[in-house]
């Protein structure tokens, strides 16, 4: 099983901690936090996700930024 790190922080390529270019979770419409990993959403393809939204639909495997 697969987790999110809360303080981990999903960046574009070449922007890695560069808080000008931290990506916001995009799971939920009203979802403000910033995204922990990078999660499968189906026909949207990869989107950025944080740990509650997550946790809230169960996911457990991420494309990127997920801890075994």
């Amino acid at each position: 099983m697969s987790h999110l790190e809360i303080d981990s922080r999903v960046y574009p390529p070449g922007h890695d901690g560069d808080p000008e270019y931290e990506a916001p979770c995009m799971w939920f419409a009203h979802c403000t936090n910033p995204a922990n990993g990078v999660g499968d959403a189906g026909p949207l393809g990869h989107l950025p996700v944080c740990k509650r939204c997550a946790e809230t639909v169960g996911m457990t495997e991420f494309v990127a930024g997920g801890i075994d």
